[in-house]
Formats: C-alpha cells, sequence, structure tokens
C-alpha cells in the first residue's frame, strides 16, 4: 500500500492541541455492536476551550446503524459536527473537495474506496450542516496495530482541534475492533505533523527507505488506548 500521504496534512492544516474530554466517566451503550461496548462522557476538567461553562457540549457514542452504511458508525456529537463512520457518498464528495482538505497537493490517489467500504468503522467523516469538515481513514491490522493511512480537515475548520478528536475517535473505534496500539507515518520534513504525533504522546522515529530506495519516512508509534489531556 502506498502511504506516502498518511498523515501530510499537518503541513497545511495547523492543527491546535486543543484539550478533548478524558475517559475517566463512562457510560455503557447497550445497543453498540462495536466490541467496544463504552460510550465517552467527558470530564469536566477537560473542556474545550472553545465552548462556553456549563454541561458538557459533546459525548462519544455508539449507534447500531450508520447513515447509509452497513457498519456501525462511531460518533462525538459537538454542537453542530458528528464524527461517524464514512460511506461511499462521503467518499465521492470528499473527492470533489479535495482541494479544500489539502490545498494544492493532489492526493487523490491515496483515497481508496475500498478502505471505506471493507473498514467502516475506522473510516470516520466529521459531518455538520455545512458538508464534511474532516476526515480519517484507516484500519486495524491482523497483529492489533490501528494504522491510521489519511487524516485531514477542510480549510474552514481548521484551528479548532477536530484534527485532535478525530484522531480520539479513531482510537477508540480502533481498539474496539482489537487494536493494542497506533501507527501513522508522514515525510521527515513535515515538522507540522511530527509536532502534532509528538502532543499526542507517539515516538516519532525516522525509518530509511520506508517508501522505497532513498525515501525514508517519519514513523509514529504508541500504545493504546489514547487519553489527552
Amino acid at each position: 500500500m502506498v502511504v506516502v500521504g498518511a498523515l501530510a496534512f499537518m503541513a497545511r492544516t495547523n492543527v491546535t492541541c486543543d484539550s478533548v474530554p478524558s475517559p475517566e466517566s463512562r457510560v455503557p451503550s447497550p445497543e453498540s455492536r462495536v466490541p467496544s461496548p463504552e460510550s465517552r462522557v467527558p470530564s469536566p476538567g477537560t473542556r474545550d476551550p472553545g465552548h462556553p461553562a456549563g454541561p458538557e457540549p459533546w459525548v462519544l457514542c455508539r449507534h447500531p446503524a450508520g447513515r447509509g452504511s452497513r457498519h456501525p458508525p462511531v460518533t462525538i456529537l459537538d454542537m453542530d459536527v458528528q464524527i461517524e463512520s464514512a460511506d461511499a457518498a462521503d467518499f465521492h464528495q470528499i473527492l470533489a473537495d479535495h482541494s479544500r482538505y489539502w490545498g494544492e497537493r493532489d492526493l487523490r490517489s491515496l483515497h481508496v474506496l475500498a478502505l471505506v467500504q471493507e473498514f467502516g468503522p475506522t473510516c470516520l467523516v466529521a459531518r455538520a450542516a455545512d458538508g464534511i469538515r474532516g476526515y480519517v481513514f484507516g484500519f486495524v491490522t491482523p497483529d492489533g496495530t490501528g494504522y491510521v493511512h489519511l487524516i485531514a480537515t477542510r480549510d474552514d475548520a481548521r484551528g479548532t482541534g477536530l484534527g485532535r478528536r478525530l484522531y480520539t475517535a479513531f482510537a477508540e473505534a480502533a481498539e474496539g475492533l482489537g487494536a493494542q496500539r497506533l501507527k501513522a507515518i508522514t515525510s521527515v520534513t513535515n515538522t507540522g505533523s511530527i509536532a502534532f504525533h509528538r502532543s499526542l504522546g507517539f515516538n516519532a522515529k525516522t525509518v530509511d527507505d520506508y517508501d522505497g530506495p532513498g525515501r525514508p519516512m517519519a514513523v509514529f508509534h504508541r500504545d493504546l488506548p489514547l487519553v489527552l489531556p
């Protein structure tokens, strides 16, 4: 699999390190069909700085049926944003709006519909009334690694902490499917992505010839669960 574009979004997205809810308080979801039966109710001490004081404005939950998908979606309710499993229509919409996520870089060849069709629980979109604000495509390998292939936020959703929320949702979905660790890659020159992953607790190292002769990549690893400050 060609993965040179995975996580390269950080060079353009300028995702900030806003706080996301901690997993101390959990409410089980009896309707869940994903192996991990948990829903997360965030701690009051981890409120997103963009929201005023008061009851927590979002919660991770799972639903028994997706929007046109055969996979159970993973959803984060954040005022007008939901993070849920992607479907084929979402995939084609993302390609149509490709430049809003990736700017002048053409990474359409890295977008593979089969990922959405076969790995729905770990291919997620951040949906709002104005469209898809961000997405993450990945899967769980047979050895229990949750691999992030692509992640991006739309040009008008940057600096909101959405990238961290997408990562949190992916990590929970992957863990529910048996993943014990996370992995991602980016180019060695993508200093923004490297800093972002380190802020999430990833170890980063350069692997020579990872993407072919003379093409080193920065490779990120960290164990699950993903608990953010």
